[in-house]
């Protein structure tokens, strides 16, 4: 139960991560922009350093992490920076990209609909079993891509980590 919420808020409200960093604000933004690439459309091979893609200013970030290759289920974090007493408060916000989100509920959609189509199919030449299988490789392969989604949302958190030198609340 616990893993499958953790799963789930990526996609819905986004999960909330605070990260309480010794760094004051204008070191603590300085350290993120290192690490944060502009955003570039090439069709070349990405050769950056950086950990993350996106933007950072006036104490706010919008960033994805970089990926070398193709992975469309990196969430997007946004965050504030805001001074604390020992350092800065960095918030953070891990959400899904809406256009994930509605690819996800399409295949969703289709992977539902040949299922039950293939199902139906199956038992009319009386093989349950093999209906019952067919019918759960879609909730299957759903909880897969969640699981996918999850394990990166972890990475970025990780990684937002080692910049901040902070662990996440």
């Amino acid at each position: 139960p616990r893993a499958s919420r953790g799963m789930i808020d990526l996609l819905f409200r986004g999960r909330r991560v605070v990260f309480d960093s010794p760094h004051g604000v204008t070191e603590a933004q300085a350290r993120l922009a290192r690490e944060v690439a502009v955003p570039e459309w090439t069709m070349r091979r990405d050769q950056r350093t950086q950990l993350f893609v996106g933007t950072v200013a006036d104490g706010r970030f919008e960033v994805v992490r970089l990926v070398r290759g193709r992975n469309s289920f990196r969430p997007m974090l946004a965050g504030q920076l805001s001074p604390s007493a020992g350092g800065s408060r960095i918030e953070v916000r891990l959400r899904m990209a809406p256009a994930v989100l509605v690819l996800l509920v399409f295949l969703l959609c289709v992977g539902g609909l040949v299922a039950s189509v293939a199902a139906s199919d199956l038992l009319a030449r009386n093989e349950a079993v093999t209906a019952t299988l067919v019918v759960l490789a879609v909730p299957a392969v759903a909880l897969a891509v969640l699981g996918l989604a999850a394990s990166e949302a972890r990475r970025a958190t990780r990684l937002l980590a080692g910049v901040f030198e902070a662990e996440p609340s």
